[in-house]
């Protein structure tokens, strides 16, 4: 390859990298996750305007599990034997795992924030939880951490 070829790939693959930070940071002020979205929701486009809805599918599954880990009896593991029956998988269509549930208990999309590079960002998509529920299965996860 020559010089002048190498040159350009490198100022090309530069700008359309700089091209999708942008569109991901203009995607992050509107109040869309511009990243792959939390199990529970989807990306629709309605009119050519992108809208971030609950999937019907798995929504009423993280639900549920959000409820029981509330229970003083239900444990992590518990919770995700229920929600495998249920048949949640993960990203890849494998059933979820224990770190995955974990994770997913714990991430403030559900309740309608998002951090993006460190800043924590009202989302505009419909909370599956109140921040209530989202605040006490954090802080039962956290009382039930063995040390």
């Amino acid at each position: 390859m020559t010089n002048e070829m190498h040159e350009f790939r490198r100022a090309y693959f530069a700008q359309t990298g700089r091209m999708a930070r942008e569109a991901m940071e203009t995607k992050a002020r509107s109040g869309i996750y511009p990243l792959r979205l939390p199990i529970g929701y989807k990306r629709v486009f309605v009119e050519g305007e992108e809208r971030v809805e609950l999937d019907p599918q798995t929504a009423l599954i993280i639900k549920l599990a959000f409820e029981l880990i509330i229970r003083k009896r239900s444990s992590l593991s518990k919770v995700l034997v229920a929600v495998r029956a249920k048949g949640l998988k993960g990203h890849s269509g494998q059933p979820i795992s224990l770190s995955a549930l974990h994770r997913l208990l714990t991430n403030s999309f559900y309740f309608g924030d998002y951090t993006y590079h460190a800043r924590v960002v009202k989302g505009n998509h419909r909370p599956l939880v109140s921040r209530d529920v989202w605040n006490l299965v954090s802080s039962a996860l956290r009382g039930r951490i063995r040390r």
